[in-house]
């Protein structure tokens, strides 16, 4: 047996944060399950007993009681007694109709396909790509194949750009009249935003076919403002004034991210700008999720992961473009306006 050694009130306070650390992945868990079960969505009109959560949800009421318990300990759900639950301002996040859903941002975090590969980090790190690891093939090709009849990659990624979106066009200044590009620009959902904040403005959504369909800007009134083109970030782009990369540069070892540089600036005016749209590392003050998305980009992509303000610049050089300004947006994003050098 060990020596009960005394330890400084620091190093107890230090271990305990450790040990609340290493045990904190259970609360995504928790968040799975209350997005699976819609608990957000039973609790919409008023609260509700666990016994009867759990007899619309076919769950154990002793069990669900537990799950709840971990979520309202972190402050997601309120607790009224202990039976009675309802809705927080956090919670309302996760019912499907808010207009900030985070229901598929968390269905997509917790999936296997970004749970498995991040508990290979050290895999990561010294050379074998987890994700191809583990599912055999990249990225985007095992989501092109696997779609979800509830969840898939695309709609994940299009709620948790609903949050970045507010952020960023609520930040940047679009000049009048301008032509913006989102390139591999998804379903749409920051074109949109964009569209509806500066009236004068005309969009293009590039990607690919699969995902076009399924765009969220057709019907909204602005069919005549906007243009789906069917190509990838490889490929020759439409001439532009504003292009946009958004959560894109981070999925590319430098190689293959140069090759999307050089696409831009072929197709970019003297005035034209790119802005690069991610979670850019520089020192902040209040601690964010850019380091919890450098990690998941390190483990679902080969050699991917966030990139510093020098490694930009140095990355940016090769391609004959430079930084004009750092734009912070209030969230874990940045705006990196860029044009030719």
């Amino acid at each position: 047996m060990s020596q009960n050694i005394p330890m400084t009130p620091a190093e107890e306070k230090a271990a305990l944060r450790v040990m609340d650390i290493a045990m904190s992945f259970t609360l995504p868990g928790c968040l799975r399950t209350a997005s699976q079960l819609h608990l957000a969505d039973h609790l919409a009109k008023e609260p509700l007993s666990v016994n009867t959560l759990a007899e619309r949800t076919k769950s154990q009421p002793a069990l669900l009681h537990k799950v709840f318990r971990m979520l309202t300990a972190n402050g997601i759900f309120t607790a009224y007694d202990d039976d009675l639950y309802g809705l927080n301002t956090e919670a309302e996040f996760l019912k499907a109709d808010h207009p900030y859903s985070q229901r598929h941002t968390i269905l997509m975090l917790t999936d296997e396909t970004l749970w498995k590969p991040v508990g290979r980090v050290t895999d990561a790190i010294q050379g074998t790509p987890p994700f191809e690891d583990c599912f055999g093939e990249s990225f985007y090709e095992y989501h092109e194949k696997h779609q979800g009849d509830d969840y898939n990659f695309p709609s994940g990624m299009s709620a948790l750009s609903e949050v970045e979106n507010y952020f960023v066009v609520n930040t940047y200044e679009f000049p009048e009249n301008s032509r913006v590009v989102d390139i591999a620009g998804g379903l749409g959902g920051l074109l949109l935003r964009i569209l509806r904040a500066n009236p004068t403005l005309h969009g293009i959504l590039l990607d690919r076919p699969h995902v076009l369909s399924d765009n969220r800007l057709s019907g909204q009134g602005m069919d005549d403002r906007w243009t789906a083109v069917s190509g990838n970030l490889f490929e020759a782009l439409p001439e532009s004034d504003i292009y946009i990369l958004k959560n894109i540069m981070q999925d590319w070892q430098d190689e293959r991210a140069l090759v999307i540089l050089n696409n831009c600036r072929e197709s970019m005016r003297k005035d034209s700008k790119l802005l690069i749209i991610e979670p850019v590392i520089y020192p902040v003050k209040k601690l964010d999720s850019r380091h919890a998305m450098d990690i998941l980009c390190l483990t679902a992509f080969p050699n991917g992961g966030e990139r510093t303000i020098p490694e930009f610049e140095a990355l940016l050089a090769k391609a004959g473009l430079k930084i004009n300004r750092l734009i912070p947006t209030g969230c874990y994003v940045s705006i990196l306006e860029v044009v030719k050098a």
